[in-house]
């Protein structure tokens, strides 16, 4: 028979109760989930018996089921979610639902302590091959999944966080990449686009979807745009809010709720594309015929996109829609293109968010400035511009970079470009100086009035930057240098401080005395291209002197009888600053000479609308990423061989 246990005075012990003889001290001990044995001491045995009732009690009521070794994945998530106070109810909705389809029913219903690593790899591997889950939406679960067991670890309820390391697992052996968004080429966004616009059924598509394309908004932010947000003067589109959708109550009913962005960043204005205005305008010219929406969300009404019953737009309708138009179009062009004897362009797969990205693509083939990316995207980091949206099509990859540095290398030249200047703006601030001087380019070039003079010329640069720069419309009164990555790291000489005003005024009063009469085209383009350089090389502001240079010439350029517009200055604005760069820069000792052959290339497509390759790598002074000189002409030209005036 088994001895009983008895504490020091002779009452009989309950299993799991001691008395320690050193200090008289009363010890309750038990075993966690993990093997690991646990210890409750008092001074007497009532009071040890009080906490044993309440590990028991708490124990019952769930409050501590650790204890008991019966917790579940479902137990510890909830528990998580308990504890997450500053998730937005969208984010929150989402975050349930996820769990609710594809976790809780199946390995939420196990005990978490139980749970290994290949358990979840097994798992995972279920999700994308039984029920074919995509890559984004496993990491959604994943970062459902991984915080809800890092929970139990600092909870010591488990040793090891069992989902650490699945995914990077998993991808590797899938093939799988991380945060490959996959945008229209062009061509399908064109067979897309002229789909839609000459469809008797779908015609009614091509505002909303023009306005996707035309502004990289997310769909929460097109669909909650309202005729305030829109700005004709100014040209400019206020994102403020979104317009969400998700479940809520108890009853998990959806319901359409107005919300903020996700980052501040996501505050943001977008210029506005004229295809964009001509959008919106069809839109306005459609309510005011057969009515404007009544609808009011969270206080807020005047809405621009609704169906034909005057509710609000959701992004199932709108995805719904893409996925019908995209079918009935993939339909028919492969019986054209099998008629023409041609291979066909298809659409693939896509969802409005598919277009956010075809915007940012088209953006980066055209702009190199990451900070206006950055700004126009809404990106709350500039990680995400480099590392996601700004992955240009393979093709245009090599067009944009010419394939031989990456969006870091990118973001560190034009940083350098800053470096040692004497005006330093934060991140934010350059933000906003996009956002503002782009709006402003667009009214400056829609005025008609204009002078050709030095002080038109500082006019410009008041306009566009007024608000933003100190020195908006003075001139610097300090030497600058700037790195050039197109020098490799050289510098231009730029006009002496002390000499600006003056050198200014020569080079205007040159301009004025010289007669194109006479001139061949070829002449008259070096002679612009030599007019403009020289112009750009004084550079008599702090800042902004590449952009104020280019709205003055815009101007001239039309006192000539050119109509010239900014579409190719904004589509190759890397481009155009470079060739300036070589266009004033020489070293005999390597053998470089200044030379107005990369401005003149620029200036024919300008003018005369010739398609001459704008390549970056054609510039740099080290020849190594040069694999083909523009053609312009049987002779090339430089600055010191200018042409003469012949009158």
């Amino acid at each position: 028979m088994a001895q009983t246990r008895k504490d020091l005075r002779g009452r009989v012990l309950r299993k799991g109760e001691s008395q320690r003889r050193s200090d008289e001290r009363y010890v309750y001990t038990y075993t966690d989930p993990l093997g690991r044995r646990k210890y409750v001491y008092a001074q007497d045995l009532v009071t040890l018996r009080e906490k044993e009732a309440q590990l028991m009690k708490d124990q019952m009521d769930g409050l501590d089921i650790y204890v008991a070794g019966k917790a579940t994945v479902n137990f510890v998530f909830d528990r998580y979610m308990s504890l997450k106070n500053n998730l937005k109810p969208t984010t929150k909705s989402n975050y349930l639902y996820m769990y609710d389809r594809f976790i809780r029913d199946t390995l939420g219903k196990r005990n978490i302590a139980e749970i290994k690593y290949s358990d979840v790899v097994q798992f995972y591997n279920h999700l994308t091959k039984k029920q074919e889950l995509k890559i984004n939406t496993l990491e959604t679960i994943h970062t459902l999944l991984h915080p809800t067991f890092q929970l139990a670890v600092r909870d010591d309820i488990i040793r090891k966080n069992p989902t650490d390391g699945v995914m990077a697992e998993l991808k590797k052996n899938l093939g799988m990449k991380t945060g490959v968004r996959h945008a229209l080429t062009i061509p399908q966004q064109r067979a897309f686009m002229e789909y839609i616009a000459t469809h008797p059924i779908y015609f009614h598509w091509w505002p909303i979807f023009t306005i996707f394309l035309g502004t990289g908004c997310r769909i929460g932010e097109v669909l909650g745009l309202r005729w305030e947000d829109i700005d004709y003067e100014k040209r400019i589109i206020s994102i403020n809010h979104n317009l969400t959708y998700y479940p809520v109550g108890e009853d998990r009913a959806s319901e359409n709720h107005i919300s903020t962005p996700k980052t501040e960043a996501g505050m943001r204005t977008i210029p506005m594309l004229d295809t964009v205005k001509d959008a919106f305008e069809m839109i306005w010219e459609e309510q005011k015929e057969n009515g404007w929406t009544d609808a009011e969300i969270d206080g807020m009404t005047g809405f621009v996109f609704c169906n034909r019953y005057g509710n609000i737009m959701n992004a199932q309708s709108v995805n719904r829609a893409i996925k019908r138009i995209s079918s009935a179009y993939n339909a028919t062009e492969e019986i054209e293109a099998k008629k023409e004897h041609r291979e066909p362009v298809l659409l693939p797969d896509f969802s409005a968010h598919s277009l956010r990205h075809t915007f940012c693509t088209r953006l980066c083939e055209r702009e190199t400035n990451l900070k206006i990316i950055q700004s126009i995207m809404g990106h709350k980091d500039i990680q995400t511009t480099m590392d996601i949206y700004a992955e240009a099509t393979e093709e245009k990859k090599q067009e944009t970079f010419e394939g031989k540095i990456t969006m870091k290398e990118a973001q560190s030249l034009i940083d350098s470009y800053y470096e040692e200047g004497p005006v330093h703006l934060s991140d934010d601030e350059r933000t906003e100086e996009a956002d503002k001087v782009s709006s402003r380019i667009v009214e400056i070039l829609s005025e008609t009035a204009f002078s050709f003079s030095p002080n038109e010329y500082i006019a410009i640069h008041r306009k566009l930057f007024q608000g933003i720069y100190k020195h908006a419309g003075k001139i610097r009164d300090y030497n600058i240098t700037k790195k050039e990555w197109v020098l490799d790291g050289a510098t231009v000489m730029y006009g002496s401080a002390s000499e600006l005003r003056a050198t200014l005024e020569y080079v205007f009063s040159q301009e004025k005395d010289f007669s194109y009469k006479g001139l061949s085209m070829d002449e008259i383009i070096h002679h612009l291209a030599v007019f403009i350089s020289r112009l750009w090389q004084i550079h008599i502001f702090g800042e902004g002197n590449t952009r104020t240079t280019a709205v003055f010439f815009i101007k001239y350029l039309r006192t000539l009888g050119f109509s010239a517009t900014n579409d190719i200055f904004a589509e190759n604005a890397w481009y155009f600053r470079n060739a300036l760069v070589r266009a004033n820069y020489t070293n005999l000792q390597k053998g470089i000479h200044e030379t107005t052959e990369y401005l003149e290339a620029f200036l024919r497509n300008l003018l005369l609308n010739e398609k001459n390759e704008l390549h970056n790598r054609n510039l740099h002074i080290s020849g190594l990423l040069n694999e083909e000189k523009v053609d312009i002409g049987d002779t090339k030209v430089d600055i010191k061989n200018e042409k003469v005036d012949s009158r």
